[in-house]
């Protein structure tokens, strides 16, 4: 079984409180609704949206690194 996967990753941030790419109205909604308008076809490609992953945010005091 064939199945295609999309994956939006940004890259590092020294922002210290960042904003949040996957909220309303955030950067990886945007994208997403930018190329669906682009291409719509790619709703079909990809009828789960993309995989949003985030990296590279400073830990807040109340997460644990272990």
């Amino acid at each position: 079984m064939k199945n295609n996967v999309l994956v939006f990753v940004h890259g590092m941030t020294t922002d210290i409180a960042p904003s949040n790419p996957s909220q309303e109205g955030g950067k990886y909604k945007n994208f997403w609704a930018a190329l669906k308008a682009h291409k719509p076809e790619l709703e079909n490609l990809f009828p789960d949206g993309p995989i949003e992953v985030e990296w590279g945010h400073q830990l807040s005091p109340s997460e644990n690194v272990e």
